[in-house]
């Protein structure tokens, strides 16, 4: 199988165009979350910033899960995709939580009850970097932690 070009778009019609919807998701929302003070917004800005990074939560899930599936990949890099493709997932459950009861007129707190549900991010994350395969050879593992702290 010949390796794609590091930095090129996905060749699938169907992933370049999930690629530019998600692209404009992203711009559009941080947009919309410097446009005007919080207490000024319309009912339709307030939905949109509540559920504008759902797509990428769930864009990012089923990616992983997809790329999960390519038996072409070592064992271990497979099982990593999947504990990272459902961190995602779990961010995912925490949006959707957080937005329908902050939507539904609940009082929310940035420190609350769903904050547990977001935090499975981190060991599913963390499951997966430790699932990828070792290069032969490398025997610095606290190096190896060290790097993954920082890019957690």
């Amino acid at each position: 199988m010949p390796a794609s070009a590091p930095h090129s778009t996905p060749r699938e019609p169907g992933l370049r165009l999930l690629l530019g919807v998600l692209t404009i998701i992203a711009v559009t929302s941080v947009a919309s979350e410097f446009s005007a003070r919080p207490g000024t917004k319309p009912d339709w800005q307030v939905w949109y910033e509540e559920l504008a990074f759902l797509p990428l939560q769930l864009g990012s899930l089923f990616a992983l899960l997809r790329a999960s599936g390519r038996l072409d990949l070592p064992h271990g890099t497979r099982r990593a995709l999947r504990f990272i493709g459902l961190g995602f997932g779990a961010i995912a459950v925490g949006t959707v939580v957080w937005a329908t009861l902050k939507l539904s007129g609940y009082q929310m707190r940035y420190v609350s009850w769903v904050d547990p549900i977001y935090f499975t991010f981190y060991p599913l994350a963390i499951a997966g970097l430790f699932s990828l395969p070792r290069i032969p050879g490398s025997e610095h593992r606290w190096r190896a932690l060290l790097s993954w702290s920082v890019v957690l």
